[in-house]
């Protein structure tokens, strides 16, 4: 199985022979992290989110992927911007400069968690990890839940004198397929998590920034506020340009699922496990890639 990273340098008319990427990116210092975010030390093993990761992906049903942006030293092709369409069973991937498209089946999805995983913090009930790939330099930050997963990818590969980067996020689990519901009568739910992500433009693009989520499910409305409150450059030891993202009444169809917006100012994501006990997503607001998972708090 591949990772979703190397199906999108596909289409980027690229080699994957690996520029060595750890002199600008060596591994998250988590002690620094911890302090920055007011985490807390992981309470769990990367042994623990990889049996997880596994389970999850033998019974995955749902995969969402945020645009893919890119750069490239090919003078022919600076730029690049990678759309995925996800349904139950695959994901098509259109390089939106070149028309070049690619069919993605989920069950050729490989997972999240490699042998070079390392949890690095827990805060608001989720633990994060950071993974390098065996092969490749790609490194990915985020958590695997209970019932579903997200994170953050970001990676050169280099061809002779052609370096090719690429930065995107992507989410995946076992859906609700139904709306939350409302047992309390209450107005209300709130789930909490984390965001993780990376800029896609300027010096911190490739950075892995950590914020915190909030999201509120209205039942009168079906729909849903998200708030990503205090984000962080966990790669600089320092606030992030920008430290907050807000997405307003996104609207919840009776699948649970929910998007919002185009590519560069968007949300996408679905309600996970039984009685919807998690959300994920991705997000894509002020030269900002991320995705996002939380639990639920309260009804």
């Amino acid at each position: 199985m591949k990772a979703v990273f190397q199906f999108a340098l596909a289409l980027t008319d690229c080699g994957d022979v690996v520029e060595d990427q750890s002199e600008r990116h060596p591994a998250i210092n988590a002690k620094e992290a911890i302090k920055l975010t007011a985490a807390q030390n992981p309470v769990e093993a990367a042994e623990d989110q990889s049996a997880r990761d596994a389970e999850i992906h033998s019974r995955l049903d749902s995969m969402l992927i945020s645009t893919a942006f890119g750069e490239s030293r090919n003078p022919d092709n600076p730029r690049f911007t990678l759309k995925y369409e996800c349904t139950k069973a695959e994901c098509v991937l259109s390089n939106l400069q070149t028309g070049a498209s690619t069919t993605i089946q989920l069950s050729y999805v490989a997972g999240l968690v490699s042998a070079t995983t390392s949890t690095i913090l827990t805060k608001n009930g989720t633990t994060t990890f950071e993974s390098r790939g065996v092969d490749t330099q790609v490194r990915t930050y985020g958590s695997v839940m209970q019932h579903g997963y997200f994170a953050v990818e970001a990676g050169t590969t280099k061809a002779g004198h052609i370096t090719n980067s690429a930065w995107l996020s992507r989410v995946g689990g076992a859906l609700s397929s139904s709306r939350p519901q409302n047992p309390k009568n209450a107005f209300t739910a709130t789930w909490k998590g984390l965001m993780v992500g990376t800029p896609t433009h300027n010096t911190d693009q490739g950075d892995l920034l950590q914020g915190d989520v909030s999201l509120t499910h209205m039942f009168n409305y079906n729909t849903l506020n998200l708030a990503v409150t205090g984000i962080m450059n966990i790669d600089k030891s320092r606030s992030h340009s920008v430290t907050r993202i807000v997405f307003n009444n996104v609207a919840v169809d009776e699948t649970g699922q929910f998007q919002q917006g185009r590519i560069a100012n968007q949300i996408q994501g679905a309600f996970y496990g039984p009685k919807h006990a998690e959300v994920a997503g991705t997000v894509e607001q002020s030269n900002m890639v991320g995705g996002f998972g939380a639990k639920l708090q309260d009804c």
